[in-house]
């Protein structure tokens, strides 16, 4: 498996995972990524980088 999806929260101001899973292809991690987008941190790893994701509709371009 290429990408991990990890989200979680922030508890005694440390990271804590409550969420982690891994997938064969970018789509299936995006997919995943925008249902648990709601927590108060969340990103997918690609062979050890962090890929961040800006939500649908937002563009630093714009």
């Amino acid at each position: 498996m290429a990408f991990t999806v990890m989200a979680g929260k922030y508890e005694d101001n440390e990271i804590n995972c409550k969420y982690s899973i891994e997938h064969e292809t970018l789509d299936s991690a995006i997919e995943d990524y925008d249902r648990v987008s709601s927590y108060p941190w969340a990103y997918i790893k690609y062979k050890g980088r962090i890929i961040e994701l800006w939500s649908k509709g937002h563009s630093p371009f714009n």
